[in-house]
């Protein structure tokens, strides 16, 4: 708020409601884990870009000042909770990996390519989420490895 010259009261007049401020997060940090995404696929072979994705996705888990996190593995749960248009913005970030994963796959069948992308963002944010609450760093780093390995299996 203040780097933006806003007093707090300015800031949540900007948004017509509390849901409306939680889109528009979500919305803003899905943009730029795309992005960074996005990124670490530019040049690779479809198989060196599919573990770049993953390796991008999964170190989230153990970055705690992340400026890009994934909503989805953060405050998944919490999203249910919010209005549709909440919701929605959470789905099209989903949607947007998936389709990101989608296209690096090898599989001729477009609807094959979006049914294993969709697991292997469903493993991701599962992975994140768990890794997040492991009782200490070596489970969280076991949990994300087996993701890592589970998912890299599937292409």
């Amino acid at each position: 708020m203040a780097a933006a010259g806003l007093t707090r009261g300015a800031f949540y007049r900007h948004f017509a409601s509390k849901d409306e401020l939680i889109a528009e997060a979500n919305g803003s940090s899905s943009e730029r884990l795309y992005s960074r995404l996005q990124n670490g696929i530019i040049g690779k072979s479809q198989a060196k870009a599919l573990e770049n994705i993953v390796s991008i996705y999964l170190s989230q888990a153990e970055q705690q000042d992340e400026q890009s996190p994934c909503t989805l593995a953060m405050i998944g749960a919490e999203l249910s909770h919010y209005d549709r248009g909440v919701r929605d913005v959470a789905v099209s970030a989903y949607d947007h990996i998936v389709q990101l994963i989608a296209s690096q796959l090898p599989q001729q069948n477009k609807k094959k390519r979006l049914r294993i992308a969709s697991g292997i963002v469903s493993t991701m944010v599962g992975a994140v989420t768990l890794a997040r609450i492991a009782p200490d760093a070596a489970v969280a780093k076991t949990i994300l490895a087996n993701a890592k390995a589970a998912v890299l299996a599937a292409q």
